[in-house]
Parts: structure tokens; C-alpha cells; sequence
């Protein structure tokens, strides 16, 4: 028996368990193709309105979000795509990778179901080599439904164009499943190594980001750099995609290597050891739910100060960048109206929630591991009743959700005070982001109504994530504004180009309190998962 024996096997039983899930993330990808197909000839009827939008993205700033000002003298709905979807693309497909590969590698051994796999002819390296397969054959599924939807739509966007899009946005894809086939060996923790792989992710994506704002080659080191390299329906530059085999042959390589020198079942770096005995705090629900969470909350509070922070400095440039181009301003007042600053400064605190909420739900599902993972079921044989439990958990969720609606509009406001002068913003920014808490919490409740139904729904709680994620970048790329109202953000006012509202934060506080009731009382009826 050789070290592959049994993958073949494996791959059908993924593909099996995991088809929903495949099909959502391979629909939603593709959807969202033939959403910006369907909006883009409305949305820029003649050559001088696209124009108007490359001009736009003629900054440092549409550079940072978009990509790196490509065909921006003839910009074409082919130089549209390449210039802003392929990062928005390549961070979606490359997240897709971090989840599905976790999933079927850490997770089926944290939870002793590899073990029992493996007790039949199964070689050693057959569970992660059909995982990779799996994820890989679905990120070629995606891309080439795509390249076969993209000549069709009417934009005069070419075949051989529609293949490199499609090649470049999958090979992002592909070469975050190799990172997490390494990551995966060394990780000991399901949620470790999930938390090390979007980071990765969000790393590459801010690298790309940095380089391009400063049209510098520090973009080409990462991997989404590469791929905007290509310039499809522009120049069609084929030879970045080399970078990212030849990357993709050496994390594999890596990877096999590493799962040849571990013990099954841990990691290369070992959990670290606990103490001999329990602080006082874990005596009670609430202590033992904080000390469960607090790591994950002080992780992401870093992440979005130094977001915040990041951003907030674009808003002296924005304002001298405005004088300069009334046009530009006009396009932008697009977001709610008032000036180009004010409209960055409502966009970003928007964009700002939308990674809190990813948060949200997040934390939010910790209950569902806890599940899953049977240690819900030990704290439950105790007197502590179930809603008690489950309520400890979505408590510190929203709290948690709140405080970094303070961290990222506080990096925001401090760093835009600081680079323009006018400390007024640090009140705005403020407000920007606490405004869409709201939100949140509705994005935060239907997560613990999913968990409540049961822990087999909880993934979808992460459709919710793309909804509003697909709003959210709507916004910017002008997507049909009914994909924004299908997102509990898409109902609040834009702070501060926007005067707020206060029905519309209401309603959607009265919609999570309702939700959070239906998944409290469903949890309370339903049996818990007692076997993994």
C-alpha cells in the first residue's frame, strides 16, 4: 500500500458530504459574474460614462481597492473587470480554499472521524491529497463556467480574455489550497489554522493593495499581485501564472513532507500545555465562554485598528484629490451625497462593519464547535440551562462586535485627524461605524438562529457573510441595487454623507432580537449533537 492509496474513494465521499456547500460557493462566485454582466450596460450606457469610471480609478486610493489602474486611457467593461473584480475574485476563491481544506483535513482528525478512515487501506497521505483534489476541481468547475458565461453577456469582452480571467482568478484559488495543506500540518486547532489562512488571505490582499497605491513591484509579492498581472482583455499576459505553479509545486511538495513528520492527530507546533488547575473565572458560564473567545476578539480588534488606521490617512489626499477633479466628486457622491470625503469616510465605516460582522457570525458559531467538538455536552450536564449557555456566547458576540465598531472607527478617526488636520473626523468616523452595529447584530442573530436549528445549518450563516459582502462591494463596482437590499446594511444610512436614520436601526434591532429569540427557543427543543 502506497501513501495515496484510497484517494479516489476519499474524493467521492467529499464531493458526497460536501455538495451543497461546493454549490453555493461555485453559484454565488459565478452569480456575481452575471450580476456585474447584467448591471454594466445600464449602469455605463456610453463610452464616456465608462470613461468617467476610469478616471475614478485614476488614484492612489482607487488603486488600493481596485487594482493596479489597468487600461485606464481606454477603459473598456474588459478593462473594468480586470482592473477591479480579479482582486474582489481571487480573495473570494482563496477563502473558499481556506474553509473547504480545513474542513476535510484538521477537522476530520480534531474529531477522531480520519482515525476511523484510516483504520481501512488508506494511505497516509490520501485524506489531504483528496481535499486538495476536491478543492482544486471545484475552483476549475468555477472558473470554467465563467469563461464560458463572459463572452456571451454582450460586452464585447474576448474569449481568450474570459480564459485568463478565469485562469488567474483560479489560480489564486489553487495556490491558497496549497498554503493551507501546509498550514493544516502545522496548525494542531480546526480554528487555528482557519484564523491563519484568512489571514494569509487578507495579508496577500493588503500587500497587493499597498503596492498598487504606490505603483511600486512590492504588489508582486503576493500572489493576487500576480494574478492582476496578467491584464486580461487588456495586454492577456500569460506568464504570471507561472508564479503561482511554481509556488503551488512547492507548498505541495512542502506539505507532504511536513505531514511525513508529524503524529496524526497534531500539529508540527503542539497546543500549548494548560495550567495544572482552573483560575476561579472558569467556575461559571460566563468565564469559561470569555476565556473561549477573548482570543479571537483581541485578534480581530488589532486587525481592524490598524485597518482603520490604514485607511484614514487617504482622507487628506481624497480632499486635494477632489479639488482637482469635479468630475470625480460627482461620480462619488453616487455613495449618499456630500462631499468625496464624507462619501469615503461613509463607505469605508460600511466596509469597516462588514468585516465586524464577519466577526459576528464567527463568534457567534463558537457554539457550534463547542457542539460538535462534544464539550458543550459536559457543560451542559451541569445545572446550566441551555438558553443560559447559548446567551453567555451571542452576549459576548455583540458586545465584541461593538467594541471593534469602536477600534476600527477609532484607527479611522485618529489617522484621518491626524494626516488632514481636522480632528472632526474622529467623531465621524466614530459614528460611521457604530451607526451600522445594527446590522451587525442582524447578521450576528442569523447565525444563532442557524446554530439554534441545528449545527448541520450553521454554514449558511456564511451565505449571509457573501450577501452582505456582495453589497457592500456593490456599492463600488455598481451592481443592481436590489443585491444591496437583500443586506440588512443596505437599509442604513450612510453616515456622514448621509444624515442617519433612526427607523431603519430599529427595525433591524427588533429583527435580531427576534431572530436570537427563534434560535434560543429552537435550541432549547432540539437534541444536542452527543457524537462527532
Amino acid at each position: 500500500m502506497n501513501t495515496l492509496t484510497g484517494t479516489g474513494r476519499l474524493v467521492r465521499f467529499i464531493i458526497r458530504r460536501d455538495r451543497i456547500r461546493l454549490s453555493v460557493w461555485i453559484l454565488a462566485t459565478v452569480g456575481l459574474m452575471a450580476s456585474f454582466a447584467a448591471s454594466s450596460k445600464d449602469l455605463y450606457p456610453t463610452p464616456e460614462s465608462l470613461q468617467a469610471r476610469g478616471t475614478l480609478m485614476d488614484s492612489p486610493l482607487g488603486a488600493a481597492f481596485s487594482g493596479p489602474r489597468i487600461g485606464l486611457d481606454n477603459y473598456t467593461f474588459g478593462a473594468m473587470l480586470s482592473n477591479e473584480y480579479v482582486g474582489f475574485v481571487a480573495v473570494a476563491l482563496g477563502l473558499m480554499s481556506v474553509f473547504l481544506v480545513v474542513r476535510n483535513t484538521r477537522v476530520e482528525e480534531q474529531t477522531g472521524r480520519s482515525e476511523l478512515v484510516r483504520a481501512a487501506a488508506i494511505g497516509r497521505h490520501a485524506p489531504a491529497t483528496a481535499a486538495f483534489t476536491v478543492v482544486v476541481g471545484a475552483q476549475i468547475v468555477l472558473g470554467i463556467l465563467i469563461a464560458l458565461i463572459l463572452p456571451g453577456t454582450g460586452l464585447d469582452l474576448s474569449v481568450t480574455g474570459s480564459w485568463l480571467f478565469s485562469a488567474a482568478i483560479v489560480s489564486v484559488g489553487i495556490v491558497f489550497a496549497g498554503v493551507m495543506l501546509v498550514v493544516v500540518q502545522i496548525a494542531s486547532h480546526s480554528r487555528t489554522a482557519v484564523g491563519v489562512g484568512s489571514s494569509l488571505v487578507g495579508l496577500a490582499y493588503v500587500i497587493r493593495a499597498m503596492g498598487d497605491a504606490a505603483d511600486s513591484s512590492l504588489s508582486m509579492l503576493s500572489p493576487i499581485g500576480w494574478v492582476q498581472a496578467t491584464r486580461p482583455y487588456v495586454e492577456d499576459e500569460w506568464w504570471p501564472l507561472l508564479l503561482s505553479v511554481g509556488l503551488l509545486v512547492i507548498l505541495v511538495v512542502g506539505a507532504f513532507a511536513l505531514s511525513a513528520r508529524r503524529d496524526f492527530g497534531e500539529g508540527l507546533l503542539a497546543a500549548r500545555p494548560g495550567n495544572a488547575e482552573a483560575s476561579p473565572s472558569l467556575t461559571t458560564p460566563l468565564g469559561l465562554a470569555w476565556r473561549l473567545q477573548r482570543g479571537l476578539l483581541v485578534g480581530w480588534g488589532i486587525g481592524l485598528l490598524a485597518l482603520g488606521g490604514s485607511y484614514g490617512g487617504f482622507v487628506s489626499e481624497i480632499q486635494t484629490f477632489a479639488s482637482q477633479n469635479p468630475m470625480i466628486e460627482e461620480a462619488m457622491s453616487a455613495l449618499g451625497g456630500g462631499t468625496l470625503a464624507e462619501s469615503w469616510v461613509s463607505f469605508l465605516g460600511m466596509f469597516q462593519m462588514g468585516v465586524v460582522a464577519s466577526y459576528a457570525v464567527q463568534s457567534t458559531l463558537r457554539l457550534g464547535s463547542e457542539e460538535t467538538e462534544l464539550h458543550a455536552e459536559h457543560v451542559l450536564a451541569t445545572p446550566v440551562e441551555r438558553w443560559r449557555w447559548m446567551g453567555i456566547h451571542i452576549l459576548i458576540a455583540l458586545v465584541g462586535s461593538v467594541i471593534l465598531a469602536l477600534a476600527a472607527g477609532l484607527g479611522f478617526g485618529l489617522s484621518a485627524g491626524a494626516s488632514s488636520g481636522d480632528w472632526a473626523w474622529l467623531g465621524d468616523g466614530m459614528i460611521a461605524t457604530l451607526s451600522h452595529v445594527p446590522a451587525v447584530l442582524v447578521v450576528g442573530a442569523v447565525a444563532a438562529a442557524l446554530f439554534g436549528l441545528g449545527t448541520r445549518f450553521t454554514f449558511l450563516a456564511w451565505v449571509m457573510i457573501a450577501i452582505v459582502w456582495l453589497g457592500l462591494l456593490g456599492v463600488v463596482v455598481g451592481l443592481p441595487e436590489w443585491i444591496g437590499n437583500l443586506s440588512p446594511f443596505g437599509y442604513e444610512a450612510m453616515f456622514p454623507a448621509q444624515d442617519l436614520e433612526w427607523i431603519p436601526l430599529l427595525v433591524n434591532t427588533l429583527i435580531a432580537v427576534a431572530l436570537i429569540a427563534v434560535g434560543v427557543y429552537a435550541y432549547q427543543q432540539r437534541d444536542i449533537r452527543t457524537t462527532g
